[in-house]
């Protein structure tokens, strides 16, 4: 009564002997595989197979004869005879005789070449999509930084114009645009991974105000000393400043590789914190589509 159904379903129908010859194909049988399916009767599924796809097919017929429970899902490729090498999903279960022995099996294989295909295509788009925009965002992050050290070099100069000057000398005007350039960076990496995560332009604008927080619990407007409470715990323990106090200490003294180290080494921390974040957050968008 259901061989209506079995000759029509898109899945091939199958059945094994004890000893994994075909005992019954359905009509699937040469679309498939190629071969009519009283070609193939009397033969094992190892016959169609690459010796290393066979193997593992025969270990999986084996653990189902010892444990004797289903299996599903396995994947083996098959030469067509047309040339083309299709993918086949094979499951099945055990036929048990009336004495409890597994006297075959019994199964469906199906055809996932398309769908096997439309996946690593995909996968390919979102490699590429992921390529491109990561390619885009050191687009913006180079910009930024090189924005920053325009800006450095700019404010330096308008200062030096109204007697202000660097008492570290050369190494501390590098310094101080190095450090405008990987902060710009670390600044762009928050943005960034704003705009990826939430998608909104409006959002990474909403932002900024985050950032201009931390500057304020930070010694940006006045020396951590003259802080009380927890408001001077905050701005001790907040990493910018690390920054800000080590760049101050290179513009009102002399040069100091510790003072430089301390500045450039926290950017740089919170440079590469950020820029991983906007990574993470890339690639989970990604998945998530």
């Amino acid at each position: 009564r259901y061989r209506s159904l079995v000759e029509t379903t898109s899945d091939l129908i199958w059945e094994v002997d004890a000893e994994g010859r075909y005992t019954f194909l359905s009509r699937k049988c040469e679309e498939m595989c190629g071969y009519p399916a009283e070609r193939l009767l009397g033969r094992t599924p190892l016959d169609l197979l690459p010796d290393d796809c066979a193997d593992e097919l025969r270990r999986r017929v084996e653990a189902v004869i010892v444990d004797r429970q289903p299996f599903s899902a396995l994947e083996v490729p098959l030469h067509h005879p047309d040339g083309r090498q299709r993918i086949i999903e094979v499951s099945g279960v055990p036929i048990f005789a009336a004495d409890g022995r597994v006297q075959g099996l019994r199964g469906i294989s199906r055809d996932v070449t398309e769908r096997k295909r439309v996946e690593a295509e995909r996968q390919r788009l979102q490699q590429q999509l992921l390529h491109s925009q990561k390619m885009e965002s050191i687009g913006r992050l180079a910009g930024g930084a090189v924005l920053g050290a325009i800006q450095a070099v700019l404010f330096i100069t308008v200062f030096s114009i109204f007697g202000a000057r660097v008492h570290s000398g050369v190494p501390g005007l590098v310094t101080l645009v190095l450090l405008a350039m990987v902060m710009a960076i670390a600044i762009g990496g928050v943005t960034a991974a704003v705009g990826v995560r939430t998608g909104s332009q409006e959002t990474v604008q909403n932002s900024f105000p985050l950032i201009f927080i931390l500057l304020f619990l930070s010694s940006a407007f006045f020396p951590t000393e003259l802080m009380t409470g927890w408001y001077q715990t905050m701005a001790e323990l907040n990493p910018i400043t690390w920054v800000i106090d080590a760049a101050r200490q290179l513009v009102i003294a002399e040069w100091s590789w510790r003072e430089a180290g301390i500045a450039l080494g926290t950017a740089s921390a919170l440079a590469v914190a950020t820029v991983a974040l906007a990574a993470r957050q890339l690639r989970i968008r990604l998945a998530d589509s």
